[in-house]
């Protein structure tokens, strides 16, 4: 069989379902997928096992460059991969190594553009482009059309809709009122907890929400650098309720449960969640937001307000949204009428078909 190394930082919850449909798809070409792992460095508590295969790649530079730069050796010549996918990003040096001799070498993720990446771009044999904007912007760089695969990143959609259907209304209920929700005065922010995503920002909005309404509560579901500042904020007076990572059912209780995701910044798979659950999305324009944000409609499903509104001025926009009921029951059923549109069943299929073309398996 070709083995074939994609190689990770980590296994995140939300990725171990993509790989595992993944290997299964690219099991009945004859390639054997091997998960290189280096180490999580998050302090999100996302890290998890998987049934696929892996092997150890120990980053040596990662902690010592605040992970501005990594060093992941790759396995030793006998046991070295027929071909590899490592992320599309110049601070991964050992990729450097393939670029010079020639190995079969393929890249995924963002567009991350620049003089830095540009040799690599050249040097690729492939390139798997987590959605369509990416794979436009890679094509005007030069790369060549034909080899790129549109993956359309995803989280395991299937298991949360089913979480979700499955939720009684005593269960929402019972979880409001264990938390101080207010039906229709409630927004939740998902994802890790680091400066990244505006934690600063989101706790100066959530007092100013508070003072526009006594009844506003911020659900904040993450870990993360950030985290004891938010939870500080609480003791404080802040209407912010931080409930820890949530996975599974207990991720799809807390989206059922609040009434619009708000994000002051980086939007990423947050969007399918949102679509998932019907929960419309209050955010900022051009502030760190991944390409999954492109997968909302800018006026039926979200609100991007422009990035430099004060976060009295984000507040006071969220909970005119959040008062507006007819609005907001319209946005949520747009949400909701692109459900089943992402899904990791869907982006691996895609992407074994990129392995297919690639590799001519």
């Amino acid at each position: 069989m070709t083995t074939l190394l994609v190689v990770q930082s980590y296994i995140p919850e939300y990725r171990a379902p993509f790989f595992e449909e993944l290997d299964t798809r690219l099991r009945a070409l004859g390639v054997n997928l091997v998960l290189g792992l280096g180490r999580d460095t998050t302090e999100r508590g996302d890290a998890v096992g998987t049934s696929v295969a892996t092997i150890a790649m120990p980053d040596r530079l990662g902690r010592l460059t605040g992970d501005r730069l990594r060093w992941r050796p790759m396995p030793h010549r006998g046991s070295r991969p027929d071909a590899v996918i490592t992320e599309f990003a110049a601070k991964n040096l050992e990729t450097w190594p393939m670029v010079v001799t020639r190995g079969p070498l393929a890249v995924w993720g963002h567009a991350n553009l620049g003089w830095d990446t540009s040799l690599l771009l050249r040097r690729a044999d492939w390139f798997f482009a987590y959605t369509q904007p990416v794979a436009e912007a890679v094509t005007r760089a030069g790369f060549p059309a034909q080899r790129v695969t549109v993956v359309n990143n995803s989280i395991d959609t299937r298991s949360l809709l089913r979480h979700l259907h499955e939720l009684d209304a005593s269960d929402v209920e019972e979880f409001r009122a264990r938390q101080g929700l207010t039906q229709g005065r409630t927004a939740l922010f998902v994802g890790g907890l680091d400066e990244a995503k505006g934690v600063d920002y989101l706790l100066r909005a959530a007092a100013a929400a508070g003072r526009l309404d006594e009844d506003f509560r911020w659900v904040v579901a993450g870990e993360g650098p950030s985290a004891a500042k938010v939870r500080q904020a609480r003791t404080e007076g802040i209407p912010v309720v931080p409930v820890g990572r949530m996975t599974g059912r207990d991720k799809a209780l807390v989206l059922a449960s609040c009434d619009v995701i708000a994000m002051p910044s980086a939007v990423g798979l947050v969007a399918v969640d949102a679509l998932a659950a019907g929960r419309p999305v209050v955010t900022r324009e051009n502030c760190g937001h991944g390409p999954e944000a492109d997968y909302l409609d800018r006026v039926r499903q979200s609100v991007f307000v422009p990035r430099q509104t004060s976060p009295s001025a984000f507040a006071r926009d969220l909970v005119t949204l959040l008062h507006d009921h007819d609005r907001l029951a319209t946005m949520s059923a747009a949400c909701r009428a692109d459900a089943t549109r992402y899904g990791v069943q869907e982006m691996a299929d895609r992407f074994a078909a990129g392995v297919r073309g690639w590799l001519g398996v």
